[in-house]
């Protein structure tokens, strides 16, 4: 038979595997809605790209203005390039963050 510190001992353990099973379960649904929300925005932003083209004209680039901005005409593939660049920093961020909270919560 056990005694009454061992009991609340017992208790206090399943409480926090309990928790730690709700907190990761937590996070791995907050990680996967992120990316599934940069990756809508990725596709968002490209879907837009046409209308950033619309109406810049499709003229080649005349002279010395051989920069992928003349005329506008590759403009949204560059914006789609940066977005794309800075959805996946910040990725790398928020994963960081995460690893580090759930490191940090773990030494409870």
């Amino acid at each position: 038979m056990r005694d009454t510190e061992k009991r609340v001992e017992a208790v206090q353990q399943r409480m926090g595997a309990l928790r730690r099973v709700r907190h990761n379960r937590r996070m791995a649904w907050l990680t996967g809605a992120t990316a599934a929300a940069c990756i809508c925005l990725l596709i968002a932003v490209s879907m837009m790209m046409p209308a950033l083209n619309a109406g810049t004209g499709q003229g080649g680039a005349s002279g010395a203005a051989a920069s992928i901005f003349a005329h506008h005409a590759s403009l949204g593939y560059a914006v789609i390039g940066i977005l794309g660049f800075l959805l996946g920093v910040a990725l790398t961020l928020f994963g960081i963050v995460l690893r580090r909270h759930e490191q940090g919560c773990g030494d409870d």
